[in-house]
Formats: C-alpha cells, sequence, structure tokens
C-alpha cells in the first residue's frame, strides 16, 4: 500500500525527513519498502503559454507549436491534438532532455527542445 507523507501529515505532526520518518515506521512493525520522491524529475520543468500551432512540414501527424515561457520564445514539435493558441502547457526548459512516453525504452524516448524550429 502506497501511503502519502502529507497524508499522514493530517493526522500525525511530523518534522523528521521522509527517511527518518520511514525508519520510525520500520522500526514499529511496519514495512517501509521504499520512498518515491514523485517531483523529483520536474525541476527541469516550466510553463509556456502557445502562440502559435503550425503544420509539421514533414509529418501529418505532428504540429510545431511557437512557445511563450516567459524567459524566452522556442518551437516544439508535438503529437497532441487537444491544444489550441492561448493554452498554458508544461514542458521541458531549453536545451534540457526529456522523456516522453514512460513505456518506451529511455533511447526512443529522449528528444532535446532548442528554440530552433525543425528544418
Amino acid at each position: 500500500m502506497k501511503v502519502s507523507l502529507n497524508w499522514l501529515k493530517e493526522f500525525v505532526d511530523i518534522d523528521q525527513a521522509p527517511g527518518e520518518v520511514a525508519e520510525i515506521l520500520t522500526m514499529a512493525g511496519l514495512e517501509v519498502e521504499g520512498i518515491e520522491h514523485r517531483a523529483q524529475n520536474l525541476c527541469d520543468i516550466t510553463v509556456a503559454r502557445i502562440l502559435d500551432i503550425k503544420p509539421h512540414p514533414r509529418a501529418d501527424r505532428l504540429c510545431i507549436c511557437q512557445l511563450d515561457g516567459g524567459k524566452e520564445e522556442a518551437c516544439v514539435v508535438c503529437g497532441a491534438t487537444n491544444i489550441s493558441k492561448g493554452d498554458c502547457t508544461p514542458g521541458p526548459a531549453r536545451d534540457k532532455t526529456s522523456r516522453w512516453h514512460p513505456h518506451q525504452r529511455e533511447q526512443d524516448t529522449r528528444r532535446t527542445i532548442s528554440g530552433n524550429a525543425p528544418g
């Protein structure tokens, strides 16, 4: 059974780090198999507004989105069909690598986001 530390904090005052809480629970007879840091992979995620959407020149099911991330604009290739101009969307920061689909192999799913439009 997975239990959120925030959920536990609703019932008990907890000042310890997650590792210490796991040790205390284990010593109390409750098995803790592991600790998941759910947001650890979100450090390079930004929120951007979609400024423009154009069809991809070499793919029928893809589009090129012009994004405004606040500090700079960037073009990304997107396969979503439920987007429109003005939407805010999460995405990897410029020149970062992102895993797009969690069930595919790493080498097949890593893409670099840059400020240049694909040509």
